[in-house]
């Protein structure tokens, strides 16, 4: 299902020019009209439903910037159900771990072992985004975590199964581009059987030589499912299973409510856009910046910081995690393409 679950909220108190240009439409998924969420105007876009079976819609959408610098990706067209490997997965569907089998509903399944949130995030940078990326960060959502795990128990609970989420999110670099992948994954055990199935229920990302973070969390943080279309496909999947739609319906719910709790706590930088809430860092220090010791802490867009002394100039960040302050302008230290900003944290 294409909500997401979190919209983080970065950026920068002062936006460059091309942060402060993207400009926002609203796209409305062309064919079932099952879902909209707004993205930057003029934008390449490639997305949609696939249908994997009849009742395993998943939901896409891939925006690219006319540069080509940046790119920003919500769900994917190809996440299937997996079941954990055993003996009676083996038994029951001919398939060892790796491999996949129909389900009884006709939809693709892999035979996987769980991952978690960030597991997965890592195993979906290496198969749809880099090839060997340097890994720079690994985060946990607990919190979130155990929201969406708390409103998603009742419907287990109802078929006879327990239910576990996690959350949480990868950094990266690929080559010249910084990356950054949020996942949240799901599994559920039977109390009539050792069968466990799992999903990935929430995939968003973005890889970038110019990154701008928060278009991704401005998309992820404005996806909207459509009532009518939401309401026949879990009265399809109702009749056929009973249980899956249900429980990420819940999912859902529940994490855009944890969302909307943890803004404050999870922004890291100040978000350009007017109306969004700032942190404010306590001892007597405002957005990163200590003016009894002189200095300011900043963060890149893929969480990599260091304090640094105040300066008239912006702080820019190299492929290698080096910190430099540009000149007085606001620009780079150099014209060498290898800079990406850092802001107070």
């Amino acid at each position: 299902m294409p909500v997401l679950l979190s919209a983080l909220s970065w950026s920068t108190s002062r936006a460059d020019a091309a942060t402060a240009d993207v400009r926002f439409v609203m796209w409305v998924e062309p064919k079932e009209h099952a879902f909209s969420l707004e993205v930057p105007a003029d934008w390449r876009l490639e997305g949609g439903l696939n249908w994997l079976g009849p009742i395993d819609p998943q939901a896409y959408v891939v925006v690219t910037s006319p540069d080509v610098k940046l790119r920003v990706f919500v769900g994917d067209p190809e996440l299937l159900t997996r079941q954990v490997p055993s003996a009676t997965t083996r038994l029951q569907t001919g398939a060892s771990e790796g491999q996949t089998f129909k389900t009884s509903t006709g939809s693709p399944a892999l035979v996987q072992r769980f991952l978690t949130g960030p597991q997965y995030a890592r195993q979906h940078v290496s198969w749809r985004l880099c090839r060997s990326p340097v890994w720079v960060a690994q985060q946990e959502s607990p919190e979130l975590s155990r929201a969406v795990t708390d409103a998603v128990a009742p419907y287990a609970r109802s078929y006879g199964a327990s239910v576990q989420a996690s959350a949480g999110e990868v950094s990266y670099m690929c080559g010249a581009a910084q990356g950054a992948v949020f996942a949240a994954t799901m599994i559920t055990s039977s109390k009539a059987g050792p069968i466990q199935v799992w999903m990935v229920y929430r995939v968003a990302g973005f890889q970038s030589t110019d990154p701008l973070r928060y278009v991704m969390e401005h998309m992820l943080a404005t996806v909207r499912l459509d009532p009518r279309w939401n309401a026949a496909v879990e009265d399809r999947a109702r009749r056929l299973t009973g249980m899956v739609i249900s429980m990420q319906n819940a999912a859902t719910q529940a994490a855009l409510a944890a969302s909307r709790q943890q803004n404050e706590t999870l922004a890291r930088l100040n978000h350009p856009n007017p109306g969004v809430p700032r942190r404010t860092a306590g001892g007597g220090s405002s957005s990163g910046v200590n003016t009894i010791l002189g200095t300011r802490h900043v963060c890149d867009a893929i969480g990599r910081c260091q304090t640094v002394p105040i300066g008239d100039g912006n702080v820019f960040v190299d492929h290698s995690g080096n910190f430099r302050t540009g000149p007085a302008s606001g620009g780079p230290p150099d014209n060498s393409g290898v800079w990406s900003p850092a802001y107070p944290q």
